[in-house]
């Protein structure tokens, strides 16, 4: 008895997370437009987590010849990848936006940030921002 209640709490939980995220796809999808027009870098692909926490992955393009590439991606090497600094701008960019979006939302407590660049099946991440800090892997290519 115990394990189907606990089976269907579970469920419960699982099918509210989906449901908030599905809720909060279109302003999560403007947000992350809004920062690639913002800031000239990838789209980023932002995932809302539990308890106010954000995933944003920024995948830049690569040096790759172009049949290498994702179908979907542009040839266009207008990206370039940014120093610190625009790394920072843009993180402080993005939690304006989930700011306004969840006014409990907190930068140092919320947010995990992936920066990578590469081929699709084998990206190389060269920065991170995870609750307030930050850890660079490398130097991108």
């Amino acid at each position: 008895m115990h394990d189907a209640t606990y089976a269907m709490l579970n469920l419960a939980l699982t099918l509210g997370r989906k449901r908030e995220k599905l809720r909060a796809e279109p302003e999560i999808e403007q947000i992350a437009k809004a920062i690639a027009d913002n800031f000239h870098c990838p789209s980023p692909e932002i995932e809302v987590l539990k308890y106010h926490e954000v995933s944003a992955t920024f995948s830049f393009r690569s040096k790759t010849p172009p049949y290498l590439r994702a179908i979907s991606s542009s040839l266009s090497t207008d990206e370039t990848i940014p120093d610190q600094d625009g790394l920072q701008d843009i993180i402080g960019g993005l939690a304006a936006k989930l700011k306004e979006r969840d006014s409990y939302f907190d930068l140092k407590r919320h947010l995990l940030a992936k920066f990578q660049t590469g081929t699709l099946g084998d990206p190389f991440v060269f920065a991170t921002f995870e609750k307030g800090e930050w850890n660079h892997m490398a130097e991108p290519e």
